[in-house]
Parts: structure tokens; sequence; C-alpha cells
């Protein structure tokens, strides 16, 4: 039984790590998406080009459907593949320790009522380990999303007071094109 509940805890820290790459990886698809949407968005409502808004758009949700789509899936999979061998594990240690108890009560060791007391204790043990399972999976996902957020304060910002930058107190409003040749 010990070995079964290590077997679980090897099982549930093994299997979350994908899970906690792959949820990384939907959150930078969906900061990507969102970007391109936010400044496409915010640049035709600047020069009232309504005729490529549905272009725009369009290919804020390519971005989503392509790569935040693609991530995602990933992270199901790895979530339905943790959540089985969790489930597996706890079900072998029930069939093996009911098996065991099953013996013992036809050799005479133990009495029903202890059969059935013990079999109690085992279906109690299942919502605890289940919910550790869940507790290593959200911790992973929680760890990978603060470790997104991190990287993303760690950017350089961008220096607006740098020489030959565009000082938009002066922008006057109007559209202007050069060398569109």
């Amino acid at each position: 039984m010990l070995a079964s509940i290590v077997l679980f805890a090897y099982v549930s820290l093994r299997y979350s790590e994908p899970i906690s790459k792959h949820i990384t990886e939907v959150n930078k698809a969906y900061e990507d998406a969102y970007g391109v949407m936010s400044d496409t968005v915010a640049n035709i409502k600047l020069v009232k080009a309504n005729t490529g808004e549905d272009y725009e758009a369009s290919k804020s949700f390519d971005v989503i459907k392509g790569k935040a789509m693609g991530h995602l899936e990933k992270f199901w999979k790895s979530s339905r593949t943790f959540f089985f061998y969790q489930d597996l594990i706890v079900s072998a240690m029930t069939l093996v320790s009911a098996t065991v108890i099953v013996i013992l009560f036809e050799r005479g060791v133990v009495e029903v009522g202890q059969v059935v007391t013990f079999i109690g204790y085992l279906n109690l043990l299942r919502s605890p380990l289940h919910k550790a399972g869940d507790r290593i999976s959200h911790y992973r996902r929680w760890m990978a999303t603060v470790r997104r957020g991190y990287s993303l304060l760690e950017e350089e910002a961008e220096d607006y007071a740098a020489e030959g930058k565009i000082d938009l107190r002066y922008v006057k409003g109007g559209i202007e094109f050069r060398d569109l040749s």
C-alpha cells in the first residue's frame, strides 16, 4: 500500500510537468493573439480604416486557432494522461488491497467486520489521494503562470525618450505616405 502511495506521488509529479509546460505555451499564444488584436484594433480605430477591420480581426483569430488551440489541446492531452495514471494506480492499489483482505478473510485471519472496515478505509483513502494529485497539478499550472509573469516583468522597457523618437504631442492627425515606390 505504501508503495502504491509512493508510486502515485511519483506519477503525479512526473506527469504534471508537461501540463505546466503546455499551460505556459497557451498563455504565450493568447498573449500573442490579444496583443495583435489590441494593436490592430487600436490602429484601425486611429486611422478609421474600417475596411481592414475584418481582416485584422481574422488575423487575431487565426493566431488563437493556430497557436493557442494547438497548445491547449496538448495541455488537455497531458491532463488526461495525468489523471489516467493517477486513477490506474489508485484502482490497482484498491484491487490488490481488496484481494489481500479477501484472502485473509478466507483463511480466517480477519472477520467480516474487519473486511468491511478495511474496504471503507480504502475508499476513504481515494479522495485524499486524488485531492493531493489535483493540488500538485494545480500548483504546477500556477507556477507556470507565475514564471510567465516574471518573464514579462523582466523584459526591458522601451525607452521613449531616446533620440529619433517622435514626440506625439505634435501629431496633427493627418496621414502622410512617403517612399511608396
